[in-house]
């Protein structure tokens, strides 16, 4: 996870998103990003990534903190959080 924001700001979560989603990209680790609701602490999660295993998830949250992308990023397992969107979100996304 790469970022969290409050249940009442899914606006500001995909923005937020969007900009991590960028960052990956650029560091070259990651290339997909998603939003979740929580729901012990019922906020948007910002995940970069995919399924992956336990020490992938690892390594994948130490590259995010030493390039940047996020300095409190660490790897979650999945606990039944609800898929909420890709990044970027629907009414985020460019249009032409």
């Amino acid at each position: 996870m790469v970022a969290s924001l409050p249940p009442d700001d899914l606006k500001g979560a995909c923005k937020i998103a969007q900009g991590k989603l960028l960052l990956s990209q650029q560091a070259d680790i990651a290339h997909r990003a998603k939003i979740f609701k929580t729901k012990e602490s019922d906020v948007y999660a910002v995940v970069i990534g995919d399924k992956m295993t336990r020490s992938d998830a690892l390594a994948l949250a130490a590259d995010a903190r030493k390039k940047g992308i996020a300095t409190d990023a660490f790897a979650q397992q999945d606990r039944s959080w609800t898929y909420v969107s890709d990044v970027p979100c629907q009414d985020e996304a460019p249009t032409n």
